[in-house]
């Protein structure tokens, strides 16, 4: 870095240790360089949304993911933190269609399945939910997420259909 401080690969790993340091603020000032100098960096981006979304600054996470998928449509990893951000907006149709575009091009993404399992439960939609969560499941998710929904379904007793 002293000798090259402002390459953006540089950057972008020196971001990402910074985070696995605890110096989030560093770590996102650093990123946002890197994507100065180089605003296609793909996982500058990608990184830089997830610490903004992490932070609680969501319309800020939002806005760099829209623009990661704009430049990297065919990118999965950014469709679902872009799909994940706007679960956490509650903007659930925008969530549901960032993650549909996810799973087109990466069937088995276990955090756009599980991600899309939240959109499913918060609208009320159980079933969805379990599918969703146990396919992601099947595809090696363990987030904690994940778990405690299907634990929190399992106790709902199911109902016959009958109106109360």
């Amino acid at each position: 870095l002293r000798h090259h401080p402002d390459h953006p690969l540089l950057l972008q790993s020196l971001g990402w240790h910074q985070h696995l340091d605890g110096q989030t603020g560093e770590a996102i000032a650093t990123l946002r360089r890197a994507l100065e100098i180089d605003p296609g960096r793909r996982k500058s981006a990608h990184n830089l949304a997830i610490l903004l979304h992490k932070e609680g600054q969501l319309d800020a996470a939002r806005e760099v993911a829209v623009r990661l998928t704009e430049v990297h449509r065919l990118y999965p990893d950014g469709w679902n933190a872009r799909g994940a951000i706007h679960l956490d907006l509650q903007e659930l149709d925008a969530a549901a269609q960032t993650l549909g575009e996810a799973l087109r091009l990466a069937p088995s993404h276990a955090g756009a399945l599980a991600n899309l399992g939240g959109v499913a439960f918060l609208q009320g939609d159980h079933a969805a939910a379990k599918a969703h969560w146990q396919a992601a499941v099947r595809a090696g998710s363990t987030r904690p997420m994940v778990i405690k929904g299907l634990r929190h379904l399992a106790s709902i007793p199911e109902r016959d259909g009958a109106d109360d």
